[in-house]
């Protein structure tokens, strides 16, 4: 596929041009021998475009970014990621906005800002990064940890001028779904969970003024499905689980009827 240009502008939103497929997938963490079969899986499925949902490349070092360049260029793909919690929120969010809206990282590989809107088919989307630490007192600043992870004020302003969404794309997850979440969280800082937890609390009065009708997120390395009244939330596993954990295969043709079942 061509790579990326200026797109059409309404509003606040982008207008692309939608691929026939495209994947979602959950935390890769640098993996980048798991990334290229992660690549190759969804291609053999017909997917042009992967939507990652952060925890993507750490500080993005430049041997990491020419090995998922190449494979992108071998296998003709695009990769759209958001920032997760173990993203350097620093070099991605400095980077200048490109006339599509988005951080370029190569032709092929983008960084899809907080707040960011674009439509595909018609269809609304939202990328929303960011989250919490909790393990923050295990890890070292400026290796695999970087400030600016949560959503900020400006972020929040930024996400709720949109009347409404159809489908959101996120890191952490709303409040309202975490007792569906299979999760371990004995031993963590009970200063880090409280500030997980308002994290989630602040997504879920974004979620609560945006109406979304599909949910995707990562960080807690689980697969599962969740219908939270007319709202279907769709977790995703990390690397090195199984493709089928990890990733989610959107099909235009059905993706009513896949809201239903994701």
């Amino acid at each position: 596929m061509e790579s990326l240009g200026a797109a059409e502008v309404d509003g606040n939103v982008i207008l692309f041009d939608a691929p026939q497929r495209f994947a979602i997938a959950g935390d890769w963490h640098c993996n980048h021998v798991y990334i290229e079969l992660a690549l190759e899986w969804a291609k053999a499925r017909g997917c042009d475009i992967v939507v990652q949902l952060g925890d993507f490349g750490l500080d993005l070092p430049d041997w990491y970014v020419k090995k998922v360049d190449g494979c992108l260029n071998k296998l003709d793909m695009q990769v759209w990621f958001i920032d997760g919690n173990h993203d350097n929120h620093g070099l991605l969010h400095t980077l200048p906005i490109e006339p599509n809206g988005m951080h370029r990282i190569t032709d092929r590989l983008w960084h899809i800002p907080r707040g960011f809107m674009w439509t595909w088919n018609n269809t609304k989307f939202m990328g929303l990064g960011g989250a919490v630490s909790v393990d923050r007192n295990v890890r070292t600043p400026g290796y695999d940890w970087w400030p600016g992870e949560t959503i900020s004020v400006r972020d929040y302003k930024l996400a709720i001028r949109a009347a409404n969404v159809d489908v959101m794309f996120m890191h952490d997850a709303p409040q309202r779904v975490m007792h569906k979440i299979p999760r371990h969280v004995a031993g963590y800082p009970d200063a880090e969970m409280r500030a997980a937890a308002n994290h989630s609390a602040l997504l879920d009065d974004i979620v609560e003024e945006l109406q979304p009708k599909i949910l995707f997120h990562g960080h807690f390395h689980t697969n599962y499905t969740a219908q939270i009244g007319g709202l279907t939330v769709k977790g995703l596993h990390k690397d090195g689980s199984h493709k089928e954990q990890n990733m989610f295969v959107w099909d235009w043709e059905h993706w009513n009827a896949r809201a239903e079942e994701v």
